[in-house]
């Protein structure tokens, strides 16, 4: 779990650090997933929030 932890905020530095708005919602997306299996509904319903109000979901209905 710990090494997920650690790809998914090394892939988050890297997307913002390239302005990369689709990578930025897919770092989202599999952090409220993740969240979501540890049972922690919180954090999971924030990252939803966060992806919800992205650009990407503006532009791309999926």
């Amino acid at each position: 779990m710990y090494r997920l932890a650690s790809d998914v905020t090394c892939l988050a530095a890297f997307a913002g650090l390239a302005r990369d708005c689709e990578i930025m919602y897919r770092v989202w997306d599999h952090l409220m997933l993740t969240s979501s299996q540890r049972e922690n509904h919180a954090e999971a319903a924030a990252g939803a929030e966060v992806m919800k109000r992205s650009s990407v979901a503006r532009r791309d209905p999926r």
